[in-house]
């Protein structure tokens, strides 16, 4: 891998989950440039001023589906507009609700995580987050929990 970080947007409104995310990423052993915002409305307004700056997109963008303001099922449906191709989109939830999964993927989820409780779980979501930055090593039948 090179030198180069991964660019990454963390959209998280609980603070401890977005730096449990953010720690997590950091295990992977990945160099990321993580920005963390913290409502849905806030995603769409950081994807839209990437568009108009024509800046480079984020690598990951790491998405919760309950936030105020704009749900992550919304801000996916921008995503989706957008055809923001470049970004990979792992819905990050503690949701296991398959109607939610279901619909993320629908609307161009390319992972669902449900975010971990124990250590175990910690561990797994690890390996999921270093198979989703390092591309060389995605296998679509691993992108879902």
């Amino acid at each position: 891998m090179n030198d180069k970080a991964v660019r990454v947007l963390l959209v998280e409104d609980n603070p401890a989950d977005a730096l449990l995310a953010a720690e997590l990423i950091r295990e992977t052993g990945v160099l990321a440039d993580i920005t963390t915002v913290s409502d849905g409305e806030i995603a769409i307004s950081t994807l839209e001023k990437i568009m108009e700056n024509q800046a480079e997109t984020p690598n990951l963008i790491l998405l919760d589906i309950n936030l105020p303001k704009k749900n992550g099922h919304e801000v996916l449906g921008f995503i989706e507009r957008m055809h923001l191709e470049d970004a990979f989109v792992a819905i990050y939830t503690g949701s296991s609700s398959p109607e939610d999964e279901r619909n993320a993927r629908e609307h161009g989820a390319d992972a669902y995580i449900i975010k971990p409780i124990g250590s175990k779980e910690m561990e797994r979501t690890v390996e999921r987050f270093r198979d989703i930055l390092i591309p060389s090593r995605r296998h679509p039948e691993q992108m879902t929990n």
